[in-house]
C-alpha cells in the first residue's frame, strides 16, 4: 500500500495489520522553479492554513507571534482554502499557492500534532521561500538543514 500522509500513527496502524507499505508522500511538479532572490520578495512572511492550536499547535503559535507583530513584518495571510476544489474560499492551491509563497521571504509550516511531511514543505522549496518551523523526523538531513528551526516549546523571545 502506497502511504501518501507517512505519520507514525498510520504506519503503525498498517503494520500491526501486517500491511506491506511504502512512504509516499505529498506529490509536487518540480519542472518549474521560482526566483530565491531575496530583493525580489513582496513580504516578509506568509502564514497559511489551517490555525488549530489541537492539529498545529506551532503554525498557531508562530501565526499568533506575527500577528501580533504585525507593524515590524509585512505579512501575506492565507487561510486554509477548504478540502474540496468545488468549495474553496480562495484560488490560492495547487501552482497559484506556491507561485504566492515565491513572493514570500519567510513561510510557516508545522509537522502538526503527529511529525507529518505536510505537503509546504515540499511547496515552498519550490516557491524559493525559505521554511520556519519544525522537522518531520522522516526529512532528509539536507533538506532539513535548508530551514529556520524552531520548536512549540520555544518562547517568543527565541
Amino acid at each position: 500500500m502506497l502511504v501518501t500522509y507517512c505519520t507514525d500513527y498510520n504506519k503503525n496502524f498498517l503494520k500491526e495489520r501486517a500491511i506491506k507499505s511504502i512512504d509516499y508522500p505529498h506529490m509536487i511538479d518540480f519542472s518549474k522553479f521560482y526566483d530565491v532572490s531575496i530583493e525580489n520578495k513582496e513580504f516578509d512572511v506568509l502564514i497559511s492554513g489551517q490555525m488549530n492550536q489541537h492539529s498545529y499547535p506551532l503554525r498557531t503559535k508562530l501565526a499568533q507571534f506575527f500577528s501580533s507583530n504585525k507593524n515590524k513584518y509585512k505579512i501575506c495571510y492565507l487561510p486554509h482554502p477548504g478540502h474540496l476544489k468545488q468549495t474553496v474560499s480562495h484560488r490560492y492551491f495547487g501552482e497559484k499557492y506556491v507561485e504566492l509563497a515565491s513572493r514570500c521571504k519567510i513561510s510557516i509550516t508545522c509537522t502538526g500534532d503527529d511529525d507529518a511531511l505536510v505537503l509546504k514543505y515540499l511547496e515552498f522549496a519550490k516557491a524559493g521561500t525559505l521554511p520556519l518551523g519544525d522537522c518531520p523526523s522522516n526529512m532528509p538531513i539536507s533538506a532539513s538543514q535548508s530551514m529556520i528551526h524552531v520548536t512549540k516549546n520555544m518562547s517568543d523571545k527565541e
